[in-house]
């Protein structure tokens, strides 16, 4: 398990970013946090290692934030989508 961490990266407009195979901690309350360093739309997704949905951010905006209890240790995938033309940097948080 990696703990806390973050990066920051610019999302094209309409594009994709995937986070793949983060592991976080079984019974313990994981969070992923999205902000965007200027206008525009943005939404956050997590899958687990079978590709399941496990959290979406329902309300595209600015800050994009899913949260969720793992029951083992596992990987997830982390998908961030901007929802506008323009490209936006961002940054991206998780515990």
């Amino acid at each position: 398990v990696q703990g806390a961490g973050g990066s920051r990266a610019t999302l094209r407009g309409a594009g994709t970013d995937w986070y793949r195979r983060l592991k976080f901690e079984g019974a313990r309350y994981a969070e992923t946090y999205v902000e965007l360093a200027g206008p525009g739309t943005v939404s956050v997704s997590v899958y687990d290692d079978k590709g399941n949905l496990v959290c979406r951010d329902a309300n595209p905006s600015a800050v994009a934030y899913c949260g969720w209890t793992p029951s083992s240790t596992a990987t997830f995938d982390l998908r961030v989508e901007n929802r506008g033309s323009a490209a936006v940097p961002y940054r991206l948080f998780t515990n």
